[in-house]
């Protein structure tokens, strides 16, 4: 009641529930269910007009998260998908049809909470699921970056970060650790969806699908204090602010790199409202960056530059990425073995590679490098390096 008479009187209050009704009834054995929209009838006479209505929202658990990212990770990292076949195999992991209905679940709630701004009567809202810290984050997060364009810059998009999953409790430890009970990619989901909207509205973000990218990789990577821990009080018992890097000061030093949002009328527009069918849903790009058709295709490798070889991180192109000689195109067996060209990362026999000298690490917890040594490489990356 308190809540309705600070949005206005008589506001409507609806209740989005982010599970199934079939799992919110199940949940009765458990102790739990659903809200009874007569309990939080009117209490006041001029608060009889105010209406109260429970919206499931659907979205999988965590369980079922888990299960379609395996499966997807198992298509993405497969070599021997044929071009026929990748949609449909695609479509079987649910993978996004699950990242889908987390955006869809966010747009219908942002845009009840927009019609406060349009001169309709504003809504008391309440988004739930089981726990809180899961499905909820990810529906009010990303419904906050559809409404807000201060959240769709770097400096509000840590903020919001910050703010509705590390403060709010979402379990990054357990939700990060491999083959545990409880392990989901709950914050890469809700990247891919935050992703997706980007790929529609590329011009009202000051970040861009790179940008995520690091984001997702210093996630992984488990080195971030940041992410590594439940809630704020295992934060402050590791003493995380001193022992650990917080992973903004890292993101954010991009920033300088990027534009500024301007003073234009697409970006004083409150509402996103991205398309959230599966005909037009986006894959991220980040899940393929390492395929061994987008590697083949990318202009690093196809240009063969050569400032490429001052890199010192090269992508190796996995052992199963091509059958044969990417040279003489003999195929691999006993007696034709791979070898990766240590300039470009593609795979070689022997017959067709070359010793060139190459800067390489010596002392990589200092990033010291040293001097030049002799390596295998591919005719092409021969040529250039005594071209330069």
């Amino acid at each position: 009641e308190k809540c309705r008479e600070a949005v206005c009187q008589g506001a409507p209050l609806i209740i989005y529930d982010c599970r199934s009704r079939v799992a919110a009834n199940a949940n009765i054995f458990r102790g739990g269910g659903v809200e009874d929209p007569e309990a939080f009838s009117p209490t006041r006479a001029h608060s009889e007009e105010s209406t109260t209505a429970v919206v499931p929202l659907d979205i999988p658990n965590i369980h079922q998260v888990q299960s379609s990212w395996q499966e997807f990770r198992t298509l993405v990292q497969r070599s021997d998908v044929s071009e026929s076949k990748w949609l449909q195999l695609l479509g079987g992991t649910q993978w996004l049809d699950h990242c889908h209905r987390v955006t869809e679940a966010s747009l219908t709630v942002a845009r009840r909470l927009a019609k406060g701004t349009t001169g309709e009567k504003p809504s008391c809202v309440v988004v739930h699921c089981s726990d809180g810290w899961d499905r909820t984050t990810q529906v009010c997060a990303l419904a906050q970056v559809l409404l807000d364009p201060r959240f769709r810059t770097m400096e509000g998009f840590a903020a919001l970060v910050e703010k509705d999953w590390r403060r709010f409790g979402h379990r990054f430890a357990d939700r990060s650790t491999r083959g545990g009970s409880q392990s989901s990619p709950i914050f890469i989901q809700w990247l891919f969806c935050v992703a997706a909207v980007i790929a529609q509205f590329p011009g009202e973000f000051e970040f861009d699908s790179g940008d995520l990218m690091s984001l997702a990789d210093l996630f992984l990577s488990r080195s971030i204090g940041t992410f590594l821990f439940n809630n704020e009080q295992e934060a402050k018992e590791a003493m995380a602010d001193r022992t650990h890097v917080s992973v903004w000061s890292i993101w954010l030093h991009r920033q300088r790199d990027r534009r500024q949002l301007q003073d234009t009328a697409d970006v004083d527009r409150k509402l996103l409202e991205p398309v959230t069918s599966l005909k037009s849903f986006t894959l991220w790009e980040w899940a393929l960056r390492f395929d061994e058709v987008v590697l083949l295709n990318s202009a690093d490798i196809v240009d063969r530059s050569a400032e490429r070889l001052d890199l010192q991180l090269v992508v190796m192109l996995r052992d199963t990425g091509s059958p044969h000689c990417m040279d003489c195109k003999g195929d691999f067996g006993y007696t034709r073995r791979r070898h990766h060209c240590k300039a470009c990362g593609l795979l070689f026999c022997r017959a067709c590679l070359l010793r060139a000298k190459l800067r390489r690490l010596i002392a990589p917890r200092r990033l010291c490098w040293g001097a030049t040594r002799s390596e295998k490489v591919c005719s092409k990356c021969h040529t250039l390096c005594y071209q330069r």
